[in-house]
């Protein structure tokens, strides 16, 4: 005798449903607004500095000319070392007072003076700042060794002081070196 074959096994093709988009759709309806407004509170601290060029090619033009005038440049360069800060131009390297060790060693518990620093740097750019084209400018260059903060204090440091409840500005224009 033989079976009937059922209704189930004829009926094999199943329909395909499509995913259901709209709870996702909803959830970035809500999110978008959301992210923006928030982006909006977020700021971000940066630091204004001129980077180093990439070449150092020869300047003036093919002519040949020699200008009729150079300029005086003061070229001041702040190096951090693990000694402390060097203070030097393109002509001499200021010493600390006993004339062997850095410009601003560090303290008596080993941490950089950003204090006395700040005042060396006040002496210096009310001493040339108005008397070189670039008096404004500094080059910091630091060791691998130095931590990223030491840097940005430094920076903070060369850029303004404090004194009697008012800021200075000293050195706006901010380069960067390698030693």
């Amino acid at each position: 005798m033989p079976f009937l074959a059922s209704n189930r096994t004829k009926n094999t093709k199943q329909k395909v449903e499509e995913a259901n988009m709209l709870p996702m759709m909803n959830l970035m309806v809500c999110l978008i607004p959301v992210l923006l407004s928030a982006a909006q509170f977020i700021k971000i601290g940066m630091i204004e500095i001129d980077l180093p060029t990439g070449g150092a090619g020869a300047s003036g033009d093919a002519s040949g000319d020699v200008p009729e005038e150079v300029e005086q440049k003061l070229g001041l360069k702040l190096f951090i070392t693990e000694k402390g800060f060097t203070i030097a131009n393109d002509r001499t390297v200021i010493k600390d007072s006993t004339g062997t060790g850095p410009t601003v060693p560090l303290t008596a518990d080993g941490k950089y003076d950003y204090e006395k620093l700040g005042d060396k740097l006040l002496e210096i750019s009310e001493a040339f700042s108005n008397k070189y084209k670039d008096g404004r400018s500094i080059k910091i260059a630091a060791d691998n060794s130095i931590e990223f903060q030491v840097l940005v204090n430094t920076i903070d440091a060369a850029r303004t002081i404090t004194k009697d409840d008012k800021t200075i500005p000293m050195f706006p224009q901010v380069n960067f070196g390698k030693l």
